[in-house]
């Protein structure tokens, strides 16, 4: 991608220009067995040096995922290794089958890296597919030796899905089809990990978050397909102090996106493509201000994107202007981005 913020350059005064390496993913996976199989995959990590600007040189291969996989994908399954666990339909579905570009900063749940965790998930569906059910242990965060979980409790996700229209097979989830699934869909996902956090002025304390998020897709009369998506989180980390020692991801956020991709195909060259407007909002309400001033995380963001749907989420192109507020008291950032995704 190209990514242009608003007085994010090192001067503090002008545009940051960065062309951006996302992600460049290797996937493998497969079955040697009827009820057994295996995922791996890689991505490269950015680290990030200020907001919205990360440092190429310094990119690196991670291990993404490492699955072993047993069941069919029916009512029963057992994944064991390193993965996505059990959580919002924004991690479930990115970063490659969101709506948009770029991942939503009100899905915060903590990682080891692009939203994994090493654990253990028990799934399946059930009721003609209707409801798909993810219950996971994790090791969550601290539980290194010297870390602050000196009791190595484990992490525990659960979520539910019921779709009420076309059901939404496998562990994944998607939060567009692009018209190939008429979709209606309610899911909650409830994160939970005792001794989870840790605040030099506190100490230990647990960590609790919850979410509640609907996806409603239709293709109308005319052939055009109409999206909308939403979501609310609760983070609570249980510390009391508002200082910079506390937690910045406790608070409460809020997502909504409306997209509507139009029914014409319009052709350049060789490729045809469907043009896809796309409108989200995001807000973050952070609980303790002083240590989410220090950190300039953002609280608000909007955008608007148009995308160029060449083989839904294979093969797509979008061009976007968007607004961010960070918790340092800069507001009206303009952000501009031109990206690219690509799978084989």
């Amino acid at each position: 991608s190209y990514f242009a913020a608003e007085n994010m350059a090192a001067n503090g005064t002008n545009y940051s220009k960065d062309w951006v390496l996302d992600s460049t993913r290797l996937y493998f996976n497969g079955r040697g067995h009827k009820y057994i199989g295996f995922e791996v995959n890689t991505d490269i990590q950015n680290n990030y040096i200020r907001p919205f600007v990360t440092d190429n040189d310094a990119v690196q291969f991670r291990l993404l995922d490492a699955i072993a996989k047993f069941g069919d994908g029916g009512a029963i399954n057992l994944w064991a290794g390193r993965m996505l666990p059990p959580s919002d339909r924004a991690n479930l579905s990115g970063p490659f089958f969101i709506n948009t570009y770029d991942f939503p900063f009100v899905s915060n749940e903590a990682a080891i890296f692009d939203g994994r965790d090493d654990g253990a998930v028990l799934w399946g569906l059930v009721g003609n597919q209707a409801l798909k059910y993810q219950v996971g242990l994790y090791d969550g965060a601290n539980s290194i030796p010297g870390g602050t979980n000196p009791s190595d409790s484990p992490q525990f996700n659960g979520r539910v899905v019921y779709n009420f229209l076309d059901p939404e097979t496998g562990y994944y989830n998607q939060s567009t089809y692009y018209g190939a699934k008429e979709i209606l869909a309610v899911g909650a996902a409830v994160i939970h990990q005792n001794n989870g956090v840790y605040s030099a002025t506190d100490g230990v304390s647990d960590f609790t978050s919850w979410t509640i998020d609907g996806l409603y897709e239709t293709k109308l009369n005319r052939g055009g397909v109409f999206t909308f998506n939403s979501a609310y989180y609760n983070y609570n980390t249980n510390v009391v102090t508002d200082d910079l020692n506390a937690n910045s991801r406790d608070g409460n956020a809020g997502l909504a996106e409306v997209a509507y991709m139009l029914p014409k195909a319009y052709q350049f060259g060789r490729i045809a493509g469907h043009f896809r407007p796309i409108f989200r909002w995001q807000e973050y309400d952070r609980t303790f201000k002083a240590a989410a001033a220090q950190q300039a995380v953002i609280t608000r963001g909007t955008d608007l994107e148009l995308q160029y749907v060449i083989n839904g989420s294979n093969a797509r192109i979008s061009a976007g202007w968007g607004q961010r507020d960070l918790a340092d008291g800069r507001n009206n950032i303009d952000v501009f981005l031109l990206g690219t995704q690509l799978q084989f």
